[in-house]
């Protein structure tokens, strides 16, 4: 007969109070669970409730009855997350259940589950790259702000094309080589892509100029030693 405890899972094993799932995965699962088979249907309450993730921003609201079929002994609840693009930390909301349709079912421990949402948003964070002044025939080894958060590690990228002579390693994001040619300021955008499909991007903006070695050393006569 329906002599059994309904409790709530955020994992197909009973009794997993907390889960995690990415932004970007489209929807996460919980499990209403009962210890004894039913030999009838049984319904109970279940809702979503805010935390730092709030539904309709982060996730879809679910208010509602879930059913636990006759012969089975759990259901599941699928939850849309939503991806929003916004760069945020991970947030975190609950999913309970309650009032069980049947009276000789009840609601047990635990009732409720904590999901976390992580961030899979791509960001330099406040990052900024300085001015780069560099010298025609002279080594340059910089590397750039590294970027937070994704899918996967970064790949980074620079357009335009570097100065003649120089290049961006794109797994390090580190540029480096012997300026060929002297060149005027010019802006370059530095882009970290992460490997979600379709990935998520994040950029700078910097400049670069490209000194001769006479004029380096009437700046530095000039304006004194460059920073």
């Amino acid at each position: 007969d329906d002599n059994a405890i309904v409790t709530l899972s955020a994992g197909a094993v009973a009794g997993i109070t907390t889960g995690t799932v990415a932004e970007n995965a489209g929807v996460v699962v919980v499990y209403a669970q009962t210890t004894a088979t039913l030999a009838r249907s049984v319904e109970v309450e279940i809702e979503t409730v805010n935390g730092t993730a709030v539904a309709r921003q982060d996730y879809t609201k679910v208010d509602g009855r879930l059913t636990i079929a006759a012969g089975s002994t759990q259901s599941t609840q699928a939850i849309t997350i939503i991806n929003d693009g916004a760069v945020e930390q991970a947030e975190t909301f609950s999913v309970r259940i309650m009032n069980p349709g049947s009276a000789a079912v009840m609601i047990g421990t635990p009732d409720t589950v904590v999901l976390t949402i992580t961030a899979n948003d791509v960001s330099f964070g406040a990052a900024t790259i300085a001015a780069q002044i560099y010298t025609v025939g002279v080594p340059v080894s910089v590397t750039l702000p590294a970027a937070m958060s994704g899918i996967g590690a970064p790949d980074y990228a620079v357009m335009p094309m570097l100065p003649s002579g120089l290049t961006l390693t794109a797994n390090t994001g580190v540029v480096s080589g012997i300026p060929m040619m002297e060149m005027d300021a010019a802006t370059f955008t530095y882009t970290a892509s992460d490997s979600a499909v379709p990935p998520d991007r994040a950029s700078l903006t910097f400049t670069i100029e490209v000194l001769a070695e006479i004029k380096l050393r009437m700046r530095v006569f000039l304006e004194g030693p460059l920073q």
